[in-house]
């Protein structure tokens, strides 16, 4: 039957099959990673060569805390517009995002993204250098709680941006290692992080790919990782043959995808995969990503596990054959995102941030 599947276990793993247990243009398996065994490192390295995507359990975030961040954004978006249309800052990309405000796949997409979202970034004073120095650094637009509106929404998230933060650290020394790097390399690029919490809400329509209207268009992500919780099956892989498989939610479980900085940085020996989210019932859905972004100013270049500098290697290099020549030019993380977002994202390119965009790039 066209479009249903079912999801089996397969001892750590996921497998998404047709309901006739064929195929969707290939057998796909997410794994289901402990990040506290021994062996993680060796199967986050198998899993990003291989699908881009994975599982995390044990993973140290309180279940409540979770469910507490989607009881707030339910809460939140249940406000009348007007009042979430008070909570926007375009030109720092944080607070309200308008239904279809996101084009992610224009060559597939006639309307924008069917959801809405709210952005929370590092919080940083206006006034502080790092703010002065770079776009995108500032502080986060919130409910206005003095007025009743939304009380605790601050603290509730502010909980869980740190306990993100705490979670991409942890995964970002397991990429490392599974690198050959040193298990603290990435750590000097995420001293003030572009880490984002997004909070998502897709509205209750099927929907219908060759009408051009989609949960969400077809894309990869941007930076270093994506942390993922979601209440509803929607979210669709493509595979390496372009067919497309679910992923459906996991108890006890994050979704963990690649973003394209890191797929720079490895020279393509990780993916970053393209996904979408396909609405097959008219249900409300709500998703929670959170992408662990480097330093404004990181430079991404090749690791030298990969491409080493010094022409001869470090004795690691059998992790991924021989020595790489460098696909890609180095690129500032700072100046790629932004260009990123000014083609995504309307209001966005609206405001004042497109001649920053212009300017960096």
């Amino acid at each position: 039957v066209s479009g249903l599947f079912v999801a089996i276990y397969v001892g750590s793993e996921f497998a998404f099959l047709g309901v006739s247990g064929e195929s969707t243009g290939e057998i796909s398996s997410i794994p289901i990673i402990d990040v506290q065994a021994a062996s993680a490192a060796t199967e986050v390295r198998k899993a990003c060569r291989e699908t881009g995507f994975f599982y995390i359990t044990n993973h140290g975030v309180d279940e409540d805390v979770i469910a507490r961040v989607f009881e707030r954004t339910r809460e939140l978006f249940d406000l009348p517009l007007e009042e979430k249309e008070r909570i926007m800052d375009s030109v720092l990309n944080r607070g309200y995002t308008r239904i279809r405000e996101e084009i992610q796949d224009p060559s597939v997409q006639k309307e924008g993204d069917f959801k809405e979202g709210f952005y929370i970034g590092l919080e940083v004073s206006a006034d502080s250098q790092l703010s002065k120095d770079f776009p995108l650094y500032g502080p986060n637009i919130w409910p206005n709680e003095t007025a009743g509106i939304l009380p605790g929404f601050r603290n509730d998230m502010d909980i869980y941006f740190e306990e993100m933060i705490a979670l991409g650290t942890r995964i970002s020394e397991l990429l490392a290692e599974s690198l050959g790097l040193p298990r603290k390399y990435f750590e000097p690029d995420f001293t003030a992080p572009m880490a984002v919490l997004r909070l998502l809400r897709y509205l209750p329509v099927v929907s219908k790919i060759s009408e051009g209207k989609l949960g969400a268009g077809a894309h990869s992500d941007y930076g270093l990782l994506t942390i993922l919780t979601m209440d509803t099956p929607g979210l669709e892989v493509e595979t390496t043959n372009g067919d497309w498989i679910r992923i459906d939610p996991v108890p006890g479980t994050f979704v963990v995808n690649l973003g394209d900085m890191l797929a720079r940085w490895t020279n393509d020996m990780y993916r970053s995969t393209r996904h979408r989210v396909i609405m097959k019932e008219p249900t409300v859905r709500y998703s929670i990503p959170f992408f662990f972004e480097p330093n404004y100013d990181t430079k991404v270049e090749c690791v030298p596990s990969i491409c080493p500098t010094d022409g001869a290697g470090n004795g690691q290099l059998g992790l991924f054959g021989s020595p790489q020549v460098p696909k890609y030019p180095p690129t500032q993380s700072g100046a790629y995102l932004l260009s990123k977002l000014y083609q995504t994202h309307a209001d966005f390119a609206r405001s004042g941030a497109a001649d920053t965009v212009k300017e960096e790039l």
